[in-house]
């Protein structure tokens, strides 16, 4: 599954059982929904953080991708390395 189809799945839920459900739980949809969507990452002085929580990620490289975060270790963003 595609991360826009999850976050489109998460917010047709949250349609459906807003009414019905406990506030916390709705706030925790929605946290859960901002988390999903992509975000770019925060440069400052060739270092490359999250935008949500600061912490440092590892951007890989050309050659090898399996070292480059597509998530925040801390956090839990999705980042958008394009």
């Amino acid at each position: 599954m595609k991360k826009e189809e999850l976050v489109s799945d998460l917010e047709a839920i949250k349609g459906y059982i807003e009414w019905e459900m406990p506030l916390n739980f709705i706030i925790t949809l929605d946290k859960v929904i901002e988390k999903a969507k992509q975000k770019k990452p925060s440069i400052a002085n060739s270092t490359y953080k999250c935008c949500s929580c600061g912490t440092k990620l590892r951007p890989g490289s050309s050659i090898s991708r399996r070292i480059r975060d597509e998530y925040c270790p801390k956090c839990g963003q999705a980042i958008d390395w394009s």
